[in-house]
């Protein structure tokens, strides 16, 4: 195995199973992407995986370790791809049909998620972390043994269905990354 899906209440107990209080408690206390990437590092550093997409409502936290044989921009790609169809599952349920992929187009990309990336960029700098300028527009942030891309994703109000959800984004992504897409 060398991805893992989760998402933000998944990883507060696995982080409690591995005995990595202080990291739980700062996303019980203070839910962003900051500290989802905190736990995931922690979690990256634990288990071994090259890889760890995590999901949120309105944002994706991605951990990639060095070296990587996708692209980050490949992967940030793959991400988007699988918000697109997370979000036709969301609006219709069941089975996502290609010919319906086009409409994710016109649902924005939320709010939510760029307004983490704003709060990524600010907390990094003030851990003294060096941020691209272009960071606010790419969400890739490389560092010396991994890379993190903050990656806002489609919200559908109301949605048909959220069972899957995850699901749906963890493969998605991973198969589109790997795909020669």
């Amino acid at each position: 195995m060398h991805s893992f899906g989760i998402n933000e209440n998944e990883i507060k107990r696995v982080l409690r199973a591995f005995g990595y209080e202080h990291e739980r408690e700062a996303i019980d206390s203070n839910e962003c992407s900051y500290t989802l990437y905190d736990g995931t590092l922690r979690l990256m550093e634990e288990l071994g995986f090259s890889r760890i997409q995590l999901h949120n409502l309105g944002y994706y936290v991605v951990l990639l370790k060095k070296p990587y044989d996708v692209s980050w921009e490949h992967v940030r790609q793959s991400c988007l791809y699988a918000s697109s169809v997370n979000a036709m599952k969301a609006k219709y349920g069941g089975y996502v049909l290609q010919e319906r992929l086009a409409e994710a187009g016109e649902i924005p990309l939320s709010s939510i998620g760029f307004r983490q990336l704003e709060m990524f960029a600010e907390e990094m700098r003030r851990r003294g972390v060096q941020v691209p300028q272009n960071f606010l527009e790419e969400g890739i942030l490389e560092l010396a043994d991994h890379a993190v891309l903050i990656i806002p994703a489609h919200v559908v109000p109301d949605p048909v269905s959220t069972v899957g959800m995850g699901d749906t984004i963890s493969s998605s992504a991973y198969a589109y990354e790997h795909s020669g897409c």
